[in-house]
């Protein structure tokens, strides 16, 4: 069954925005994340808060980089990892899209600076399905190089 233009426009912006307002609850520290990102810009943009997101999530990670032995961090930061890997795995393309380009990418990213230790700490910390789209990430970039 083919849906109409007007549904599938809304499909995706509605599952991206169900995955975010489910972090913003379970997360409180992403909270004020979301209000700035509302006030500034009138509505939700799902790619430009999963930015936001993804630097939440590498603060989170510098307090605990230099700790030995390394626990991963727990709370809001493993909370954040939880729900975007049960999200991803579920593969609801827009929403996969959206944790690849906008989080993950921004994780390699940021992190292509950084202490191999400290990349390797984050890799561990995330989920299968997290964990092989990242791999997919680190490759293919590495392959433009």
């Amino acid at each position: 069954m083919r849906l109409p233009l007007q549904e599938l426009e809304l499909m995706p912006s509605s599952e991206a925005e169900q995955l975010i307002l489910q972090m913003v609850e379970a997360v409180p520290g992403l909270r004020p994340l979301y209000e700035a990102h509302i006030s500034i810009n009138d509505e939700l943009l799902a790619h430009v808060f999963m930015g936001d997101v993804s630097r939440f999530v590498i603060s989170g990670f510098q307090d605990t980089w230099e700790s030995e032995p390394y626990d991963p961090p727990l709370g809001e930061v493993g909370e954040v990892f939880g729900i975007l890997e049960i999200a991803f795995a579920k593969g609801h393309p827009y929403v996969t899209e959206l944790i690849s380009v906008s989080f993950l990418e921004n994780i390699y990213f940021d992190s292509l600076d950084w202490k191999k230790e400290s990349r390797e700490r984050i890799r561990s910390s995330l989920g299968p399905s997290l964990l092989e789209e990242f791999e997919k990430i680190e490759e293919f970039f590495e392959s433009c190089i």
